[in-house]
């Protein structure tokens, strides 16, 4: 899992040895284990941690534990530990929610949810898992995510919460069908008895029933009370008068017992725990370091006989793994500490505490915790330094997640200040296919390198990066210039460890080569990528993904399959889900314009399974082919659902293009399906323009030419041979043969309805070439009837190529599963079903509000222009969705998840 995780916090918390053993509160939690849940809620002090730690040590059953932080309060976190205290449990069980780790925006908490319930029911035996700390999450999606689980909890998950307060669960209906086991404050309190024993065991003399009796009034069984009562007694001559002259309950004393504890600590020791009052965590070699660097003692056994003291004297010390080398404070201890720090030092001197700290931390390679202390102290500066220290290894690991929550830690501002910030987010938003995101960085960051001084730190790495994003820009955006720009000046200066970036680099000048017909380059510069042994694994299969761009725009149909074969046996079994969805959407590409419709739906289908890993845009190019392959077998219903569910996918990560590419297809489809009317009536609320043609399947600047194609008017076909005349103007220009094909086929079809047989002819045989090395034959295809009478002709005028006979037999070959002899079932994409069940698509949700007026399903299909069949399919889909067995039970449940509000 590439997260960084504390594993120490993955840890049980040992228990003292002076705890007094809490029989009725464990027979309380074994009654309960066989419940989904278990609420412990008490104050800080009451022995939460060292109750649940007891239950863990005799149970018998898989423990998992996670000690949360403030630090964890986000849910990629959160189920960071979540699943790797799973693993722990269960050592090599496969969590399919550990891809979504990597998406670059999370799927909703209901899909989450679903994953995550799917990979808890397959937990083999009784799991017991304990969130520590859950007070600290207040982030609603944490509290959203764990309320799905215990609406359909996993048979063999226990989960227990330890919190100061209640959490916002709903918890009552479990409370009801007696479903949760509660521990409070009020079970926690330590008895009479139970504190007797406790000081017996903390006081080296015997505690009378008297004493003891006092002290659990003062302190109401509270068990920090009592401990920190104990530590005030010892040594006193009369423990029953010592107790007598406590005043107050609970918090109260706690103050003042704290102070006549540590007024008996040898100076060194208070010293030692003041300076270690700002770490969550410390060992040994931290307090020394930071001992040494803030004082003149320079004793070598300090560090390790400050911990031992601590540990001997139970002073609120918790070891956090089984080798007994990192410890932390018990929380109200650490507040307290804190509090008697910020009377006793400086602002500053607590600032240089943290920034000392930092720096070990750093030394150390723990680069959360070295950003957190540098900017608890204030040191931005040295913030953003350690940051960009390590975004190289980073990248090259593709913990791109990791790096962009290390630089959403940063202070707001950051970005515009340093320029290798902006050409870093620049990057990690190129990952998320966010185009128009990076440009916004990447001419920032031009802006700031413009800026400079020839002699500025860092200029030359800064320039080097900037290239290569000022190329990439140049490549999204179709411009011819920026080829010629980019690989004289660029190529080479990048520094030795910016291997990801390399990749890129490689990539964009693939690209390049291509546009300039410079396909030896591309060959030669892509093997020397692929055989750098010094590149990792992970890297070198971006290679392949690059290079398919390159073969894709040249047309090479062929040469993409076998760079993907080679790619996927390179990759085997490797969790690389952003390139294995790379590799089945051109592999489905390819096979789909090759007219292998059974083997595309195939890989289109994986590219829809790891959807939330994927980029949205192949997810949303996958959703249009596999429309088209459904309309091809004549299943309206199925490609009305893809590409219903595409755009609600789109929507629920925020990727606008890919959600306006998404509502352009519309348009396409009903260009397709000969209704006209239709596609004008959509064409009113689509963007053609959101992206030029790039190397994706679907060009949305041609459906408008579509329309006007089939308009047919002399007015419409001649601004339809305007348009393509100037597009592939600019489609030469920078070889962008894959676009070329349709736009020439598109051509030929025009001019032929014109009468200029010639200029058709001409027109057709250029498509024609230009598809033939690749087998390119779907686009023709795909343009129906016409293209069909537009071959006919063009082969009855005399000798051909032979590619002309085998496109004119793809278009007119009837596929087995259109003979309607063949009975075949409506395809149903599985992939798409998983996680999104709870959320209606945008057609769905457009029916709810029909079901409140009391239509029935004719009336229905009239308004939404579909058939009586397609909305029955609709119906029983939301009913599915819902839970529903009736139109008035889907209206009621769709009021109560918020998906239908009646006017």
């Amino acid at each position: 899992m590439k997260h960084a995780l504390l594993h120490t916090k993955l840890q049980i918390p040992p228990v003292a040895p002076d705890i007094v053993p809490r029989n009725r509160l464990l027979t309380l939690l074994d009654e309960g284990g066989r419940r989904p849940l278990a609420l412990i809620t008490a104050p800080a002090g009451y022995g939460k941690t060292t109750l649940a730690s007891c239950w863990a040590n005799a149970c018998g059953c898989p423990f998992g534990w996670v000690s949360l932080d403030r630090e964890d309060d986000d849910l990629r976190q959160f189920l960071a530990y979540f699943l790797a205290a799973v693993q722990k449990a269960f050592p090599g069980i496969a969590l399919g929610t550990e891809a979504l780790l990597e998406a670059g925006q999370l799927p909703p908490e209901p899909v989450l949810s679903r994953y995550l319930l799917n990979d808890l029911y397959g937990l083999p035996e009784p799991f017991v898992l304990v969130l520590d700390d859950f007070h600290r999450m207040t982030d609603p999606s944490i509290s959203g995510l764990v309320s799905d689980l215990l609406k359909h909890p996993a048979r063999f998950l226990h989960l227990v919460l330890l919190s100061r307060t209640d959490p916002p669960l709903q918890v009552a209906p479990f409370r009801g069908r007696g479903l949760v086991t509660e521990v409070r404050a009020s079970d926690l309190r330590l008895t009479l008895a139970e504190a007797t024993a406790f000081m017996d065991k903390l006081l080296p003399v015997n505690v009378d029933d008297a004493t003891a009796s006092v002290l659990e009034s003062k302190t109401e069984g509270w068990a920090a009370g009592l401990r920190l009562a104990g530590l005030y007694l010892q040594g006193g001559q009369d423990p029953r008068k010592k107790a007598m002259e406590l005043s107050g309950i609970s918090y109260h004393i706690a103050d003042y017992l704290l102070a006549e504890v540590v007024s008996r600590l040898d100076s060194d020791t208070v010293s030692y725990l003041l300076e270690t009052a700002v770490l969550n965590r410390f060992c040994a070699p931290l307090c020394r370091y930071m001992h040494q660097r803030r004082s003149f003692s320079h004793r070598k056994d300090s560090a390790e006989a400050f911990i031992d003291r601590l540990v001997e004297s139970n002073l609120f010390t918790l070891g956090l793994d089984s080798d007994g080398y990192w410890f932390r404070f018990h929380h109200l201890f650490r507040e307290l500490l804190n509090g008697m720090l910020k009377k006793v030092k400086t602002s500053q001197e607590i600032a240089d505490l943290h920034r000392t700290a930092g720096a070990w931390f750093a030394e150390n390679s723990y680069i959360e915790e070295a950003l957190h202390h540098f900017l608890a102290s204030g040191d931005t500066a040295e913030a953003v330094q350690l940051v960009m220290d390590n975004r190289h290894d980073l990248l090259n690991s593709s913990q791109i997640i990791r790096l962009e929550r290390l630089l959403a830690m940063l202070p707001e501002g950051v970005s515009s200040e340093h320029p290798l910030v902006a050409t870093t987010r620049a990057f990690i938003t190129i990952e998320h296919g966010n185009y128009a995101g990076a440009l916004k960085w990447a001419v920032q960051a031009q802006k700031m390198l413009d800026g400079l001084s020839p002699g500025a730190r860092g200029l030359r790495e800064l320039r080097a990066e900037v290239l290569v994003l000022n190329g990439l820009m140049a490549l999204f955006s179709g411009s011819p210039d920026g080829g010629r720009l980019y690989s004289a000046e660029v190529f080479g200066q990048l520094p030795e460890q910016a291997v990801f970036m390399k990749a890129y680099e490689v990539g964009v000048s693939s690209c390049f080569h291509q546009m300039r017909r410079d396909r030896g380059h591309v060959d030669a510069m892509t093997k020397e990528a692929l055989f750098n042994p010094e590149w990792p694994t992970n890297i070198q299969a971006r290679i392949y993904f690059h290079l398919c761009i390159a073969l894709y725009m040249d047309g090479d149909l062929s040469g993409v399959m076998q760079m993907v074969a080679a790619c996927r046996r390179f990759v085997g079994v490797a969790p690389f889900h952003h390139t294995r969805a790379y590799a089945h959407y051109f592999q489905g590409v390819a096979a789909y314009l090759q007219n292998d419709l059974k083997g595309a739906e195939g890989h289109m289908l994986k590219v829809l399974e790891i959807r939330h890993t994927a980029n949205a845009s192949y997810v949303a190019e996958a959703g249009f082919v596999l429309s088209c392959i459904y309309l091809a077998w004549g299943d309206e219903t199925t490609a009305e659902l893809v590409r219903e569910q595409v755009i609600t996918h789109c929507r629920q990560n925020d990727h606008a293009v890919a959600e306006a590419v998404a509502m352009a297809f519309e348009v396409e489809t009903a260009v397709r399906s000969d209704d006209l009317l239709k596609a004008k009536q959509l064409c009113a609320r689509a963007d053609f323009n959101r992206r030029p043609p790039l190397w994706f399947f679907y060009v949305p600047q041609l459906t408008p030419i579509k329309c006007l194609l089939q308009d047919g008017s002399k007015e419409a076909l001649q601004q339809a041979r305007s348009r393509l005349r100037l597009l592939d103007g600019r489609l030469r220009e920078i070889n962008r043969i894959n676009v070329r094909i349709e736009v020439s086929a598109l051509l030929a079809l025009v001019c032929g309805k014109q009468g200029d047989e010639v200029a058709a002819a001409d027109c057709l045989e250029t498509a024609l070439a230009l598809a033939e090395p690749g087998n390119w034959v779907r686009s023709f295809v795909d343009l129906g009837e016409p293209m069909v009478t537009l071959l006919d002709r063009l082969i009855g005028d005399g000798p051909v190529r032979p590619f002309a006979k085998r496109v004119l037999e793809a278009c007119g070959a009837r596929s087995p599963v259109l003979d309607p002899s063949v009975p075949r079932a409506p395809a149903k994409p599985q992939a798409l079903d998983q996680g999104d069940v709870e959320f209606l698509t945008r057609r769905e949700s457009e029916i709810v509000p029909l079901l409140a007026e009391g239509m029935s399903n004719k009336e229905i299909a009239g308004i939404l222009c579909v058939s009586e069949g397609t909305v029955k399919t609709h119906l029983k889909n939301i009913f599915k969705k819902l839970g529903a067995n009736s139109r008035i039970d889907a209206l009621n449940r769709a009021r109560e998840s918020g998906q239908f509000i009646a006017n």
